[in-house]
């Protein structure tokens, strides 16, 4: 996971730097561990979530602000002002902290609900020109749409009465009806 500062929004950028900085005035040591994340990052850390290996909180692969630049995750030292330095950050930044859940975790306002938005999007089935299975049923299938259909699973088929005999076997009568 990558820790530049630089790969955030820029306007989280400057409200980290800020952070930071008043963290180092009042004698914090304060450490960003995460920025910007990869979908492929983000899946890694939802895994270990759902396996209870994390111990933080993680949302699925394209739903988490860190992989659209609008979060970074924090540590500070000692961690007993970690809720402090997040209810700073509410409070001064405007920005959203995720609280004893996920006390390490800073973002722009907004940002997780948007992100969990555009994760829906994103995952979302989508209109394709490649019919399914499933758009064949109710019809009446002559042999050149039955092969067809046959096709799209993977098998190839040389006569009718080979693609009735295949359609039988995977319960879908000639008509295309699932029986």
């Amino acid at each position: 996971m990558g820790a530049n500062i630089d790969a955030l929004d820029p306007d989280l950028a400057q409200g980290c730097r800020e952070l930071l900085q008043a963290c180092a005035e009042a004698g914090v040591k304060a450490q960003i561990t995460s920025t910007v994340r990869s979908e492929h990052e983000q899946k890694f850390l939802w895994d270990r979530y759902q396996k209870g290996l994390a111990a933080y909180p993680a949302v699925p692969p394209k739903h988490s602000a860190h992989e659209y630049g609008w979060a970074f995750d924090l540590v500070v030292t000692p961690y007993s002002l970690q809720a402090n330095v997040g209810q700073a950050w509410q409070t001064y930044w405007g920005g959203t902290w995720g609280g004893a859940k996920d006390m390490v975790h800073f973002e722009l306002p907004g940002a997780g609900a948007l992100a969990w938005k555009l994760g829906e999007q994103a995952s979302a089935p989508t209109a394709t020109n490649n019919p399914s299975l499933w758009d064949y049923i109710g019809w009446s299938l002559d042999f050149t749409s039955l092969s067809g259909m046959l096709l799209e699973l993977g098998i190839i088929v040389s006569s009718p009465a080979e693609a009735e005999k295949i359609c039988r076997a995977l319960h879908i009568d000639p008509n295309g009806r699932v029986f």
